[in-house]
């Protein structure tokens, strides 16, 4: 499917390279900040705490993040950069059970909760 790749690098070249590898889940097992490259974050807090930091709502206009919990004995606690806030609220989103997630998108300000 050679249009395919067409559309690849047009993604490439509009996004800044963001879209090269944002479906690769990363893997987390301890604090860690969020760049406006990664889309999916599977944390495994089996030992700790672990505390994400989103990335800065205006770097990710229109962005789609999912971030999963695949063992919470600990928590997942999730920050928004700086002073922007998650659905209005600057308090970080807390998952607590195995295999929850949260989806989030930005516009640009804030970040809002969307599944």
């Amino acid at each position: 499917m050679p249009w395919l790749n067409i559309i690849d690098q047009q993604m490439i070249g509009t996004l800044g390279g963001v879209a090269a590898n944002n479906h690769i889940p990363v893997m987390i097992e301890d604090d860690f900040a969020i760049d406006s490259g990664i889309r999916y974050v599977i944390a495994d807090a089996a030992k700790k705490t672990i505390t994400l930091t989103l990335p800065d709502p205006a770097s990710a206009l229109g962005y789609d993040l999912v971030i999963k919990v695949t063992d919470a004995t600990n928590q997942v606690e999730i920050y928004p950069c700086d002073a922007e806030k998650i659905d209005g609220r600057e308090e970080a989103i807390k998952l607590d059970m195995d295999y929850s997630y949260v989806r989030l998108v930005s516009d640009g300000v804030d970040w809002y909760i969307i599944g």
